[in-house]
């Protein structure tokens, strides 16, 4: 489902545990002053405009593929800072840095490099653009040089019973044509296993503006996840990633050895 492959792209571990039985994502982003996607009246739909047809086509949920990139996930507690180099091949493309703002351990190093074998660099995350209802195309606000659409979402598989109650925001920058932000949010609460239930979930994807020969990059992922266990027991769970030192990894000038920094794993 999307929602279950979105937080398996990005590795979200116990934090995400309730999220991947769901397959709903967890999110906590800085929250606006006024919400104009999650308190829009309903509209009448529209034609998919043009511009926003072709963003749509060249949208990939992780950006663009050949970037390498550090990465920082905060959230149950944890803070983790790994690197991303696609130069490299298998469970060495991802390094891990520094774990809760210290160096890792040796028996953590070595934890992590077994952990990485399954690790994605989000080359299937485009399922967020596929399940999209284009049917159901609303213009929700216009303001500057950009525009918010919502979107229905199509469950991808029958088990899917989250999407139903989920909507999609796309944020289109127009003098550009890029997609600068993708919001997955719930409208309604929902129970998608007897014993659960969900009253908020949220995910926002963020983006940056192509500039200085760089195309538009993902900058950040928040999630949030808010409900009841067993009916009583509340629960709440959050987690932000950072996307920094973004670079090119085809251009010649960026060796392996200079992007993939970090603790030399041990070996066994």
């Amino acid at each position: 489902m999307l929602f279950r492959r979105l937080a398996a792209l990005h590795l979200l571990r116990p934090l995400t545990a309730v999220c991947l039985l769901v397959a709903l994502p967890a999110c906590q982003p800085p929250q606006p002053a006024a919400s104009t996607v999650a308190s829009a009246p309903a509209l009448a739909p529209i034609a998919v405009p043009p511009a926003l047809t072709a963003a749509l086509a060249a949208y990939r949920a992780g950006g663009p593929k050949g970037w390498a990139y550090t990465q920082t996930s905060e959230g149950g507690g944890k803070n983790i800072v790994e690197r991303f180099n696609p130069r490299f091949r298998g469970p060495t493309r991802w390094t891990l840095i520094k774990q809760d703002e210290r160096t890792p351990t040796e028996e953590e190093l070595r934890d992590y490099r077994q952990k990485s074998v399954t690790k994605t660099d989000g080359d299937t995350a485009s399922t967020v653009r596929d399940q999209l209802d284009l049917a159901t195309c609303t213009l929700i606000a216009e303001e500057g040089r950009t525009s918010v659409y919502h979107f229905a979402i199509r469950p991808a598989v029958k088990e899917d019973t989250a999407a139903v109650h989920m909507r999609a925001a796309f944020t289109l920058d127009r003098p550009t044509g890029t997609i600068t932000q993708v919001e997955l949010f719930n409208f309604e609460p929902f129970s998608p296993v007897f014993t659960l239930k969900i009253d908020e979930a949220r995910t926002i994807m963020r983006y940056t503006l192509p500039e200085d020969g760089k195309p538009s990059l993902l900058s950040e992922i928040s999630m949030k996840l808010r409900g009841r266990r067993l009916w009583v027991r509340k629960f709440s769970e959050d987690m932000t990633m950072r996307f920094t030192e973004q670079s090119d990894a085809s251009t010649p000038s960026l060796a392996p050895s200079t992007v993939n920094t970090g603790p030399a794993i041990p070996q066994n």
